[in-house]
């Protein structure tokens, strides 16, 4: 199935020639654009495929991630995934492979803490440069708006540098010291791999079947990955590596490599019934422009009118006749063939205000001529059980509030005004209170019983103080880490608080939070504790010196107590906060020093990523 495509720049339009001549020796059909060093296995077979024609680019190397096969850690275990990932890509026969230099902070669902961090326009300047370098075809990235934040910027990055490459006046020193000539790759496609099975329904658009007989030699170039523990752990592998289509500038299948190509750019603003609407084509050309002049097709009844056209672009004028829906604008030229989906709009228009807050993906993907992308993330709103949300809904000039109660803990639909969206009820709690972990509180991985895994947990204030206490009950304590190794607690047994002083839901990603990962036994049967992925991660010695905290057996697992100033934290007594419980389990008693043995993730509000996303987490007042 071959899905509409919306490929329109609106923040920078550039009508640059590429010139066929000067291809260097380092021209590669296609790159992968990833944020982690094992990201690359999203697309093991499909680089397998077309390599040693293939280009690899990494924002990190991997730096805050686990270690299971030494000590190192920080740039000293950057500097091992680097080398994995050399190897790794080696047996694939990839010898192309470039680092952005970009610190891995740890987890986080938020493209703009990722963005905060790395910064935007030192990276696409070295994205661009490695593009204009190699000159790729295809790139293939991971997905703009679903799983880790690193994955999220690092394909918006990929995004404008696939466009900006193309444009002389974005960083012309590397054209007039370094060498450079501008270079438009043809098509861009977006990894599935951490979508649900639920949302790639109606997205997955290129399907590229693994080769049977370079299997194995995909196995073996991903057990390199020795220090994530695939070596003797890897994932398995699909049969089908899926994606969804970005930007297809030709048309035709993946290896389809007309002359030239065209983009469809329409208005931004709604397109309504039986109004006019103007829509350029922009003109791409790899090669020799065929003699005829590009067309424009519409669906029948409709009308179209030629504007202009200067060689580079043209215009028309668009009268869409007939009844609201989505239709296809088709163009062509010369082998190139694209097509574009439009909404066509009743004249009253109503649209839901996203409850803050909110990713920018929809901004950014309609900015980048994505609307097929922006239309398939629905808005998510937040309310604690017991507690309300309002919800602003715009229709035409003015504002209706819809006000919605939480009912019952879950995700459900709700449907103001015909317009669809995602509630997600989370717990809620008055201090002081105590609550209970179920063992099917489950947002990760694999529980067996209530021996297995449950746990409560109880909070109160006393004065300016704080204090928990977390029972849990765990038939298998496993306690893996050296006391130098406090890092990274979801390897071993552990508990995460997490606190959003701003308020619940407030904040937009784990850098404005307060998370502590409380390890109850190390190697020497001591406990640890450590801020994580937060606002200033590391032990908590250095990070929250305050924070005081005691562990000990118990006869059915383990207990942790602690106490913290409320002022430590950002929070103020009486002042309604973000919180959740996680409690991570690991089954393996044998397991090596710092190894990843996690097998489950349970939660007070168990959503899934939850560690990353404050938005999902408890209402606590």
């Amino acid at each position: 199935m071959k899905r509409f495509l919306a490929t329109l720049l609106l923040s920078t339009l550039f009508w640059a020639p590429i010139c066929a001549e000067e291809i260097s020796s380092l021209k590669v059909e296609v790159m992968f654009v990833g944020a982690h060093p094992d990201d690359d296995s999203m697309a093991t077979g499909t680089l397998a495929r077309f390599a040693p024609s293939v280009a690899v680019v990494c924002a990190t190397r991997g730096e805050g991630g686990g270690n299971a096969t030494g000590h190192e850690r920080g740039k000293a275990l950057g500097l091992v995934r680097e080398a994995e990932q050399r190897a790794a890509l080696a047996k694939l026969n990839i010898s192309h492979v470039y680092y952005l230099d970009c610190q891995d902070f740890g987890f986080t669902l938020s493209a703009e803490a990722a963005e905060k961090d790395w910064g935007r326009e030192v990276n696409l300047e070295k994205l661009v440069r490695a593009i204009r370098t190699v000159k790729p075809e295809v790139l293939f990235t991971t997905h703009p708006a679903y799983g880790h934040g690193h994955h999220r910027f690092a394909a918006r990055l990929a995004t404008e540098a696939f466009f900006l490459a193309a444009d002389p006046a974005f960083c012309p020193e590397q054209l007039e010291d370094e060498g450079l000539r501008p270079w438009q790759p043809r098509k861009l496609y977006y990894a599935a791999e951490e979508l649900s099975r639920k949302e790639r329904e109606g997205v997955v658009d290129l399907e590229i079947p693994v080769d049977p007989t370079a299997l194995e030699r995909e196995r073996e170039a991903l057990r390199e990955y020795r220090s994530q523990g695939w070596a003797t752990n890897m994932p398995e592998q699909p049969e089908r590596e899926v994606f969804v289509t970005g930007v297809d500038l030709v048309g035709g299948d993946l290896l389809h490599r007309p002359s030239v190509g065209l983009r469809i750019l329409k208005p931004s603003k709604p397109i309504l019934e039986n109004q006019p609407f103007v829509v350029s084509l922009q003109e791409f050309a790899w090669g020799e422009r065929p003699s005829e002049k590009p067309r424009l097709e519409v669906p029948p009844g409709w009308s179209v009118t030629a504007l202009s056209g200067n060689g580079e672009s043209s215009s028309y004028k668009v009268l869409p006749l007939g009844p609201a829906g989505t239709y296809a604008l088709k163009a062509r030229w010369g082998e190139a063939s694209v097509s574009l989906g439009v909404k066509v709009r009743e004249p009253q228009r109503a649209e839901l205000v996203p409850a803050p807050p909110f990713d920018d993906f929809e901004s950014w993907a309609l900015n980048h001529g994505l609307e097929h992308l922006a239309s398939q993330v629905p808005p998510l709103y937040v309310v604690g059980l017991g507690e309300t949300v309002k919800i602003s809904v715009i229709m035409e000039r003015f504002t209706t509030f819809v006000v919605y109660r939480g009912e019952r803990l879950g995700r459900s639909r709700i449907y103001p005004h015909f317009l669809e969206a995602d509630l997600a009820v989370v717990p809620s709690a008055t201090l002081p209170f105590e609550a209970t972990i179920a063992h099917t509180d489950l947002w990760e991985g694999t529980t067996d019983d209530s021996t297995d895994l449950t746990a409560r947990f109880g909070m109160r204030t006393e004065g300016e103080l704080l204090h928990f206490w977390i029972q849990v009950q765990d038939d298998v304590v496993v306690a893996n880490l050296a006391p130098d190794d406090n890092r990274s607690h979801w390897r071993t047994d552990s508990v995460e608080l997490a606190f959003d002083p701003a308020g619940p839901g407030v904040s937009a990603h784990t850098l404005d939070t307060v998370k502590i990962g409380i390890v109850p036994f190390n190697l020497q049967g001591q406990p640890m504790a450590a801020r994580t992925a937060d606002a200033k991660p590391g032990p908590v010695a250095r990070t929250l010196p305050n924070f005081q905290f005691l562990s000990r057996r118990t006869a059915d697992g383990y207990r942790i107590e602690a106490s913290v100033p409320l002022k430590d934290l950002g929070l103020a007594s009486g002042r309604l906060f973000g919180f959740n419980l996680i409690v991570y389990d690991a089954d393996k008693p044998d397991a090596a020093p710092g190894e990843n043995a996690n097998t489950a993730r349970t939660a007070w509000s168990p959503w899934p990523a939850v560690q990353g996303d404050p938005r999902l987490w408890g209402w606590v007042r």
